[in-house]
């Protein structure tokens, strides 16, 4: 199997490559999605009823969790998981992308940002449960506890850093540039 000649399980966790590669690049990955999140609720609070903004904003959110959840765990168990996080991230980067695309050319409005916040965190559900399937194929089942607790860990992080981020690239420049560095 593919996976098994990247891998070298004899290695301790941190030098295991394919395990660093997913820790890494999820990090990154979570603290993009803390900058999407400050830069989504800023932009929502310039429209002008701005208590309804946001909460369309998370009630969007929140409907596509619990209308692609249930369903994305179960289609992912039949793909090949990282195939479905590459195209998950390919997904999210055109939908978010598309955020200062509209900005920029005075065509987004609150519909447009609703439709667009639902459809990112709708994809994001498919990356999520592909992710947990891949992580017992690259560490050994004797890391498998550290495995995850090092994932935890850099969502942790992330919640902290990537709003962080967000705040500061939105003050020092403009929103739609947090959009652009996500």
């Amino acid at each position: 199997m593919m996976l098994e000649q990247t891998a070298n399980f004899s290695q301790p966790l941190l030098h295991n490559r394919p395990f660093r590669t997913l820790w890494s690049a999820r990090f990154a990955s979570l603290i993009g999605d803390g900058v999407y999140t400050v830069a989504v609720f800023w932009l929502a609070l310039q429209f002008e009823d701005r208590a309804m903004s946001v909460a369309l904003i998370a009630l969007a959110q929140a409907i596509a969790y619990l209308i692609v959840a249930p369903i994305a765990g179960a289609l992912v168990d039949r793909m090949q998981f990282r195939r479905v996080m590459m195209l998950a991230d390919i997904v999210r980067a055109v939908l978010v992308a598309l955020v200062p695309l509209a900005s920029y050319s005075g065509l987004l409005n609150l519909e447009l940002l609703v439709v667009l916040s639902f459809l990112i965190f709708a994809t994001s559900r498919f990356f999520d449960p592909a992710e947990r399937a891949l992580l017992p194929s690259i560490v050994e089942s004797e890391q498998l506890f550290k495995a995850n607790s090092a994932m935890a860990m850099a969502n942790q992080f992330a919640l902290i850093l990537g709003p962080l981020i967000g705040g500061v690239v939105i003050a020092a420049a403009r929103v739609e540039a947090a959009y652009w560095m996500n």
